[in-house]
């Protein structure tokens, strides 16, 4: 009940919340980014969704508009596409924000595993094979709370499916209230504090 009726319900009004309470730094970002950069400030990428779905997944835009996409390791190769706004929206996870309009657009939920791309089709058939594809994906989830992009794609895929079987409000508090101090310790935005 709670995953298919009380959890959808909750997604719209937090999102909602959080879309007013986070809408001065929304319009900081936004003119950040237009002064900053030519490119548009929302940036869409097709992403993976529930049961196999494409959909596109927005964020603030963080890297020029000429850079490629890569997955995995491959990351690595596009850093010097990373702007200086969109270095600070990366480290301090603040490029994830319009993503609170993907969930008011039923595309995802507050809670969940995180959308990739097509490419990531290793990830994509564990997830398969374990159910999760059945999932809504989300904002954050257990693997953003337990290693993050450290993981490799059997972590992840195994992460996922411990949140598929232990879907609850219990759960998704947990994991929510765990984030925020993720968010704050990790190494990214400890560099942008640490002096030289």
């Amino acid at each position: 009940m709670y995953r298919e009726h009380v959890k959808p319900i909750l997604d719209i009004f937090f999102a909602c919340f959080l879309v007013i309470l986070f809408l001065p730094t929304f319009i900081i970002i936004a003119f950040l980014l237009k002064i900053t950069t030519q490119d548009s400030v929302i940036y869409q990428q097709q992403r993976i969704g529930k049961n196999g779905q494409e959909f596109n997944i927005y964020k603030f835009r963080s890297m020029t508009g000429d850079a490629p996409i890569l997955v995995g390791a491959e990351r690595a190769a596009i850093r010097k596409k990373v702007t200086k706004v969109g270095r600070f929206l990366r480290n301090t996870s603040l490029d994830e924000l319009p993503q609170l309009f993907n969930v008011l657009q039923g595309d995802m939920s507050l809670i969940g595993p995180r959308p990739v791309v097509a490419d990531e089709q290793k990830l994509l058939d564990l997830r398969r094979e374990s159910g999760v594809d059945s999932l809504m994906p989300g904002i954050t989830g257990l693997a953003q709370i337990n290693g993050r992009k450290k993981l490799t794609d059997e972590q992840k895929a195994e992460f996922d499916a411990e949140y598929a079987r232990e879907v609850s409000l219990f759960c998704d508090l947990s994991i929510i209230f765990k984030t925020i101090p993720v968010i704050i310790v990790r190494e990214g935005v400890q560099k942008l504090f640490k002096k030289h």
